[in-house]
């Protein structure tokens, strides 16, 4: 009886009693996502066979950082010539004559020291865009927009590759290793120009 009882208590206390207001569940913002484009670099021919005085005073920073690790970027260099070449389906083609392979790893190490060097000078350019790029495009100098394409993809790794030396480790004043990566890309920009203009057909050629 005594349990009847205290059930039927609890039953109306539990019916009688008032119940919490549910807190609604409010959905978070979603963050609003902006995509920025990536800024390519763009050819930019220097104005003489140097760099500016400013430029060149900042490069010397950067030979600084980068001179333990210009071997380790060349032998890379060398392995996206070889990924640029590789079939659709992934296979990676190399060549299976030395010869080829120590073509590819001179003319990235010219290249790579060339950069840390700032060398813009005409003969230099010259050998970048009709000899060392084609090299490792696997291509002979007649083929100019195949080696476009390598030269500009090799471009962007350069420039990737020297700016993880650049802030590889964390520095309380970062304003040195940003003047470094202006002037890393001042070098480019011109090696660049120089790559495209090797493709373009000499003045005239078209209308023969």
């Amino acid at each position: 009886m005594r349990t009847d009882s205290a059930n039927r208590t609890r039953t109306q206390t539990t019916r009688t009693a008032p119940q919490r207001a549910k807190t609604p569940i409010v959905p978070r913002p979603v963050p609003h996502l902006v995509v920025r484009p990536f800024q390519w670099l763009e050819p930019k021919a220097q104005p003489g066979e140097h760099l500016p005085t400013d430029v060149d005073r900042d490069l010397a920073y950067l030979q600084f950082i980068c001179c333990d690790d210009d071997a380790r970027i060349a032998r890379a260099l060398v392995d996206l010539s070889f990924r640029l070449a590789s079939r659709s389906d992934g296979t990676v083609l190399r060549s299976g004559k030395q010869g080829v392979l120590n073509r590819r790893r001179r003319a990235a190490r010219l290249w790579v020291n060339a950069i840390l060097a700032g060398d813009i000078s005409s003969q230099t350019l010259a050998h970048l865009a009709q000899t060392w790029v084609p090299q490792l495009a696997g291509t002979g100098p007649d083929r100019g927009a195949a080696a476009v394409r390598m030269g500009a993809a090799a471009v962007e790794f350069l420039r990737g590759a020297f700016s993880g030396c650049i802030f590889e480790a964390p520095h309380a004043s970062l304003i040195r290793h940003a003047r470094a990566l202006h002037a890393l890309e001042t070098v480019l920009q011109a090696h660049l120009a120089a790559i495209h203009a090797a493709a373009r057909p000499p003045v005239g050629s078209e209308a023969r």
